[in-house]
């Protein structure tokens, strides 16, 4: 399985980042459009994690913190109510 999901997803390993997110972010703007989707981030320590309504995300070193890419191709309307599933 552990190789059938690297086939699948580019998996960025961190030890230490501001933010999984943050770090993704910047990758799509750098990279003009071209982050393969299903790319992750995952990181031990998150030195400015945000949580809902940007509060602080407390990520101490020895956990794992990831975030996403994922491009969607449907309709938007569609995806109503995805937050409240994967939040």
């Amino acid at each position: 399985m552990h190789n059938q999901i690297n086939q699948n997803y580019q998996i960025e390993k961190l030890d230490t980042v501001d933010s999984t997110n943050a770090y993704l972010l910047r990758k799509i703007e750098s990279s003009i459009n071209n982050l393969p989707h299903k790319t992750v981030c995952v990181a031990t320590q998150q030195l400015a994690g945000k949580g809902k309504d940007d509060r602080p995300w407390i990520s101490p070193q020895g956990n794992l913190y990831f975030s996403i890419y994922w491009l969607f191709t449907t309709d938007l309307t569609k995806l109503y109510g995805l937050s409240v599933v994967i939040g």
